[in-house]
């Protein structure tokens, strides 16, 4: 995208994450407090129960916007599960080409399709942490190694020279501050529900530590 476009781009990308994560925490609050005083409801006193992100919307806005919101949550939960298991397979397919990058994928695709067994996403807390701290060592490797070698020779850095590369990478940032999906499910096993969009907006930052510095 060339640096300017690509700052610029992160930076309103992450301001419109942010506002979107706190009017989706707005949204449960309101849903929550429906529940609590609707002594019919059927979640009614269910202190175990896990809103769903279709069911939030409905009860706000109804049917129809309940199956656009559970269509949309169904082909970003989609594609998610597709990059991330070709992501894998990729990287696994660099780190020793004995096999196939499908059959790699094939072998992703089953091991992740064990996280269905997990309960809520307190209980992925631990594989969230794992992640998290994988994720900053790489980054900084990638960094330190960088800047110890210092560029190539004769390396031009230029703008995006077609619209194809443009949107690879408005797509990729944007990739990068999805997760709206599953905030809702997030935030109602938290002990403080209320405070997620705070805890996101640390999320936020922490990409930026990843992304600006290997950038």
């Amino acid at each position: 995208m060339g640096y300017p476009l690509a700052i610029i781009s992160l930076t309103g990308l992450a301001l419109c994450s942010m506002w979107t994560q706190a009017l989706l925490i707005g949204l449960l609050t309101e849903y929550r407090h429906i529940i609590a005083c609707d002594m019919n409801h059927p979640r009614h006193g269910d202190k175990d129960y896990t809103a769903s992100y279709h069911e939030v919307i409905g009860v706000l806005k109804g049917k129809k916007w309940a199956n656009v919101s559970l269509l949309v949550v169904f082909l970003a939960l989609l594609g998610l599960s597709v990059a991330q298991i070709t992501a894998s397979a990729s990287n696994l397919y660099l780190l020793s080409p004995a096999l196939e990058t499908r059959t790699y994928a094939l072998i992703v695709g089953g091991a992740f399709s064990t996280l269905c067994f997990v309960p809520t996403f307190r209980e992925y807390r631990l594989l969230s942490f794992i992640g998290i701290a994988s994720t900053l060592y790489t980054a900084f490797y990638l960094t330190i190694e960088a800047a110890s070698q210092g560029p190539l020779e004769n390396v031009e850095y230029a703008a995006p020279t077609d619209f194809f590369n443009l949107f690879t990478g408005f797509t990729d940032l944007l990739f990068m501050f999805g997760g709206h999906t599953a905030a809702i499910e997030k935030a109602v096993v938290m002990d403080r529900p209320d405070k997620y969009h705070i805890a996101y907006n640390f999320a936020t930052l922490y990409v930026y530590v990843i992304t600006f510095p290997t950038g």
